[in-house]
């Protein structure tokens, strides 16, 4: 299960970079290697979501990314504008960021001050890294507390402009409560057989 999450929130990632940078092969590979597991464990929706993005990210241009997430964007994909009020600069955000910071550290990652704790993709590779973490509760956190709150809107507000990308953050949030579903079922057995 751990490397069926890792794969996914993997290529994921890989999704949300310039269109440029994206391997196309290995993207098909992913998706084709990912395709009935993931309908199999997190729902056929989230597998076709994943497929359907995949296909139609080919049309997406440098332009359409910038426009659509970057420089002045309709939709950053820093999580802290969907849940903090105070504009991105404000306190609540910096708290919000320092907070999953202390998360990251808990799981030995380091961000190198290239981008924000709260970047979607830095968030993914949290996920993935923390996988085999042998304790749950930051992990928790993190989707529970953090992640999950601003993701539907995020995907709300792709959306309203009927960005290709709604079907990619919609996959995620099925992926992601997947996962939180998973955890707290060994939170529960774990803490049974204690």
């Amino acid at each position: 299960m751990e490397d069926l999450l890792k794969k996914t929130y993997q290529l994921m990632s890989d999704l949300l970079a310039y269109p440029e940078e994206i391997d196309r092969e290995e993207v098909e590979l992913a998706v084709a290697e990912l395709a009935r597991p993931l309908a199999e464990t997190a729902g056929d929706e989230a597998a076709q979501l994943l497929a359907d993005f995949a296909c139609e990210s080919k049309t997406i241009t440098v332009g359409d990314y910038i426009e659509t997430l970057e420089l002045n964007p309709k939709c950053p994909l820093y999580l802290g504008c969907y849940v903090c009020e105070g504009g991105p600069d404000g306190p609540k955000r910096r708290q919000f960021m320092c907070d999953m910071i202390d998360i990251y550290q808990f799981h030995g990652l380091r961000l190198d001050g290239r981008e924000h704790p709260d970047f979607l993709p830095v968030v993914l590779e949290c996920l993935w890294y923390s996988l085999d973490a042998e304790d749950l509760r930051p992990r928790v956190k993190l989707i529970h507390e953090y992640v999950m709150p601003a993701v539907p809107k995020l995907e709300a507000e792709l959306q309203k402009i009927d960005s290709p990308y709604a079907k990619l953050v919609r996959a995620l949030r099925a992926v992601l409560e997947f996962d939180l579903e998973i955890m707290l079922k060994e939170e529960a057995s774990n803490a049974v057989s204690a």
